[in-house]
This record gives C-alpha cells, structure tokens and sequence, in this order.
C-alpha cells in the first residue's frame, strides 16, 4: 500500500509534467503527420500532373496522328475524285441488291446516257439500255458472280456484256447506238463478296475499226476479184465496153449539169432526168452484168438505189440532185483505172476482136442465166440463135445486146418459176428460154425472146399498179387487158418484193421501150398464164 500510495502521490506530483510530455509527443507525432501527409499530398500532386502531362502529350500526338491520317484520308480522297473525274472508263462498286455505291467515275452517267447517283439501281438502268435477252442473261450472270460456290475464273469465258450493243441519249438528247463492255471483279470479305468492282468500257471505236478492217477485206477481195473477172475478158472486148460506158456516163454527167443550170427546170422535168440517168445507169450494169464484171455491177447497183430514193419522192428539186455527181465520179474514176490496166493487159494478146462476136455475147448470156438462176434457187437453160447478130450494123447490133440482156434478166428473175412451183403445176423443174434473130418472109429482121414460165397476167399487173398508187381502181378499170400489159414498160414499174442487183427497180423494160423507139421497131407480147411469154422486136432489115 506505502508503494501504491507512493506512486499516487508521484502521479499527482508530476500530473502536470506528464500531460505536458503526453501534448508534446502528441504535437510530435502530429506534426510527422502532417509532415509525411504533406509530402504525399506533393507526391499525389506531382503524379497527377504528371498523369496529366502524359495525358496531354498522349493527346496531342494522337490528334496530331489523327490530323494526319484526316489529311492523308483527304489527299487519297481528292486522288480518288481525281481519277474517278479522269478516267474514261465507268468504275462503281455494285451490292448484292445491284444498287451503285457512294464513289463511281464521272464518266459513268454519260456512258449510260442517264443520270447516276449513289444509291442507284443499277438493274433498273439496265433495263432501260438493254435488249430484253441481253438484259436477263446480264442479270442472271451478276447473281453467279454473288454465288461464293462459283469460281470467277470461270465466269469470265460467260460473261454476256461483251461488246453489247446499247441505245443511249448525248450530251444533245439524241438517242445513238453505242457498244459497251462491262468487266466484273468480285470483292470478297472474310471468303464473302460484298460487292463486284465494274469497269464499264467504250468499245464502240474498237467495233467500228473492227467492221471497217472487215469492210476493207471484204473491198479488197471485191477487187482481186474484179481485176481476176477483168482477166477473163478480152481486152479489145473490155476496151469497146469502157469506151461506151465512159460515152454513156458523160452523158448522164451531161444530163445531170443540165438539169443544176436550168434555172426555169419543173419538178416533172427533174423526175425525167432522174428517169433518163437511171435508164442510162441500168442499161450499164446490164452491160457489165454480160461480161462477169461484178465491180462495175456493183458501183451501178449502189447508184440505182440512190436513184431510186429520189424516184419515190413526191416532188424532186434540183437539191435533189446535188449528190448525184459523186456516184458518177467513182464509176468514172474505176473507169479511168481499168482503162489503164487494160492497155498494159492488151500486150499480152495477140489479136484482137473489135467487138463482142455473137457467138462470145450467147456465152456471155449464158452465164449471166446460170449466175442469176442461182441467186434465185432455180434451174434455166438458155437455147440461143443470134449468128444474125454480126450482120447488123454495129449501133443496131449494140442496141439488140441491151435489149437482150434486159429481156433476159427479166425473164429469169419474174417469168421463170421457182423449181418447187414448176413441179407443182406439172412442168420441168428446169425452165427454157429461148433468144433468136431471124429474118421474117417479109424481109424483116425480128428478135424474140420466149420463156415457158408463168406468163403475164393482166389482172396480177393490175393489183400491181394499184398497190403503188399510180393509178385509182376507176382508172385501171378503163383500160384493156392489152393496155394494162404495156404498162410494164413505165418506169419504176416493178413486181419484184424486194430490190436487189437483178430486179425490183422498175428500170429494165424501161430501157427495153426506150431502146426499141430508138431503133425505129415495133413491140409485140404474146403470153398465157402458167406457159409462155414471148416478146417481139421487129425492125426493117
């Protein structure tokens, strides 16, 4: 207890000195506290601004990155337009709903000749420039390309937009034909295709080229062919045939200069130049049509069917004309150089024929039947009689030939059937004609022609006239079945359905009229549906 007592009274003695040293530890301790709470506080500020520094830093460089990668973004988009505004080609991206993408050439419209935005549908404009076969095989080979069990490899020997030939407006409105080619490449992601990458080409130039290389052959061969036909021919033969043809060319140039200065010229006169001129041209070709050469047969048909415009026009001026020269300058030109070829030909000849002999000009005939005859699918055999021919005088004889080859070709053409239709009605697959001089117990010379075809029939001629609207119904009522049957010499009359180098002009026994006025002769027809027709030329001797 005396211990206990004693510390009490210690205690309360040095109380005061203790809870002087208990604030003074306590003030220590504080203080440290707050001593290291200050320095973490420095250190928790120095971090977080250094946080924030790496922030920043981080920041800027990743705006600074992403301003460059915007900038290389812009300059690979300013690029991009730059191409697609550039390029000649059609590019554009294509959906699996065939819808255009956001970024195609600025070229593309105009190739499709419609408007084109982002969004478009493409199968939709496809149809609008598209043939309907072309437009469904188009469809069904872009939803192959779609298919991931296809291989594009082997899509490309299928592809139907190829040179395809389409119909699409200018920059003036006006529909033209152009032909385009449309190239497909698939673009795949993850092994899917999201879309096809389309270059759409112009190839309308490469086809024109290509049909002009082949036009070029084609004009090429024409004239290997007709230097080999000149060879045939012989030259004295071929010189009196350029020598009359140049004759009768400057008088169709004579004809045509005529009717441009005639200032007081009506539209019937201009209608009978163009009458006269395609009798002229016609009898031509009939010319050129006897001796094989094909060229000259050609250059007349192309002028024929100019010729033959004009003469279904209602009125003709002397504009009408104008182009008219230009087919007679090329016929003159090949003139020109055949005269040429045959002068340095005529050496290799050692005698000469001053003209067709009659037996040369039956040959001649015959081959004109046999090429025509098989044009038209049939059999003819031409039986010929014109030795009288040599006796006449050399403008008569030349006058007899023309007649002929008219007669002739139109006989072939229209008076022979086809082989099916002879057959049918009981005759010979092969038809005849026959082709004669002779002298008649009047002492008349009298060229005839006769065929066993099907015969003019004068009601047939009528519906003719009437379908052509040369003549009313009350009109051709008027005339006599004799009457109705010379209407076939009117020029531009013509049963043909279809023009080509043997018929359909309307010019042929035209010529034949002209020519047997100008011999001072006389016409005769004789005929019988499903037998014969025979004309008659009869003249003094």
């Amino acid at each position: 207890l005396y211990q206990i007592d004693s510390a009490v009274r210690f205690g309360l003695a040095n109380n005061l000195k203790l809870l002087d040293l208990m604030n003074q530890l306590t003030t220590t301790l504080e203080q440290g506290a707050n001593a290291k709470a200050d320095t973490l506080r420095k250190i928790q500020t120095v971090g977080i601004l250094l946080a924030m520094l790496n922030f920043v830093f981080i920041l800027f460089k990743f705006i600074r990155r992403l301003r460059d990668n915007d900038r290389k973004i812009e300059i690979a988009q300013n690029e991009t337009g730059e191409i697609l505004a550039t390029v000649q080609e059609g590019l554009f991206l294509l959906d699996d709903q065939l819808r255009i993408g956001s970024q195609f050439s600025a070229s593309l419209g105009k190739m499709l000749g419609v408007p084109v935005k982002a969004g478009s549908d493409f199968k939709e404009i496809m149809r609008t420039i598209f043939s309907g076969t072309v437009f469904d095989n188009a469809c069904n080979f872009i939803e192959l390309l779609f298919s991931a069990h296809v291989k594009e490899g082997l899509l490309g020997d299928l592809n139907p937009l190829n040179k395809v030939e389409v119909s699409v407006r200018n920059d003036r409105g006006i529909t033209e034909k152009r032909y385009l080619t449309l190239s497909f490449n698939r673009v795949t992601v993850g092994g899917k295709t999201v879309h096809l990458l389309v270059t759409m080409f112009d190839v309308s130039n490469e086809v024109e080229l290509e049909r002009a290389l082949v036009d070029a052959r084609e004009e090429a061969k024409l004239e290997m062919e007709g230097l080999l036909d000149l060879l045939k021919v012989d030259p004295a033969i071929l010189q009196n045939f350029l020598t009359q043809t140049e004759r009768l060319l400057l008088e169709i140039n004579e004809d045509l200069r005529s009717a441009s200065v005639e200032i007081d010229y009506r539209p019937l006169d201009y209608r009978r130049t163009v009458d006269t001129v395609f009798r002229k041209v016609h009898t031509f070709k009939g010319d050129a049509a006897v001796l094989g050469l094909d060229v000259f047969e050609g250059l007349a048909q192309n002028f024929e069917s100019r010729l033959s415009d004009l003469r279904s026009k209602p009125s003709l001026s002397g504009e009408d004309l104008l182009a008219l020269p230009f087919y007679l300058e090329e016929i003159l030109q090949r003139v020109a150089m055949v005269k040429s070829l045959v002068t340095r030909l005529a050496s290799y000849y050692d005698t000469f024929s001053p003209a067709l002999s009659a037996d040369n000009f039956a040959d001649n005939l015959k081959n004109l039947v046999a090429r025509i005859s098989h044009d038209y699918g049939k059999k003819v055999t031409l039986i010929t009689d014109l030795h009288l021919l040599s006796a006449l005088p050399q403008k008569i004889s030349n006058e007899l030939k023309e007649i002929a080859v008219q007669l002739l070709r139109n006989a072939v053409t229209h008076g022979i059937e086809p082989i099916a239709e002879r057959v049918n009605i009981g005759k010979q697959a092969s038809g005849n004609i026959h082709i004669a001089l002779t002298v008649s117990a009047q002492g008349q010379y009298e060229f005839t022609l006769r065929d066993d075809g099907r015969g003019l029939v004068p009601e047939n001629i009528r519906i003719t006239l009437l379908r052509s609207g040369r003549y009313s119904a009350d009109q051709l009522n008027e005339f006599s079945d004799k009457q109705i049957l010379m209407k076939i010499f009117e020029p531009g009359f013509s049963t043909a359905a279809q023009v080509d180098r043997n018929a359909g002009h309307g010019v042929g026994l035209d010529v034949v009229h002209q020519k047997t006025e100008q011999l001072g002769a006389r016409l005769r027809i004789a005929t019988h549906e499903n037998a014969y027709t025979q004309f008659s030329i009869i003249f003094p001797a």
